[in-house]
């Protein structure tokens, strides 16, 4: 009796002496990896194009070119980014491709937004539209000559 008793605390002993081995093994080898992947460009160079898949090049980006001699505003509204020039607001997803062409009558903006909506404005004119998602929901030109509440 005293012999079972003795032999299964002896297997638990053992036991947890295996368990923080294995820990202490695996702790060990994340630290010596780490300082390699730090310090050694070749294998940091493997690790990110073979296992982490980070293969990034420039042909892989999408780019939005502006042409610096127009006035672009930009203003990001919910997951998109819209570019309002020459009347003209394009509306780009998160991923940077163009989902939405929209022609106003507004050459310089006010802009404000909520969630999906967005509001645009003239300032100092008379021209109020809003925009939900990507499309137009209200386009109205005001005829009030007290355009305080635009601006």
């Amino acid at each position: 009796m005293k012999s079972d008793v003795f032999s299964s605390i002896r297997r638990e002993k053992i036991k947890r002496i295996a368990i923080i081995s294995v820990v202490i093994c695996i702790v060990v080898a994340l630290i010596t990896l780490s300082i390699i992947y730090f310090f050694n460009q070749n294998f940091r160079k493997w690790v990110d194009v073979s296992i982490l898949r980070k293969n990034i090049t420039t042909k892989d980006i999408v780019t939005m070119d502006l042409d610096s001699n127009k006035n672009n505003q930009i203003y990001c509204y919910s997951k998109n980014i819209c570019i309002l020039n020459e009347k003209n607001l394009k509306i780009y997803n998160q991923e940077g491709l163009n989902v939405a062409d929209i022609s106003t009558n507004i050459n310089t903006a006010i802009f404000n937004s909520y969630d999906k909506y967005l509001a645009i404005a003239e300032v100092s004119g008379q021209e109020f539209c809003v925009i939900y998602d990507k499309e137009m929901l209200f386009y109205e030109k005001i005829e009030r000559r007290d355009t305080k509440y635009l601006c």
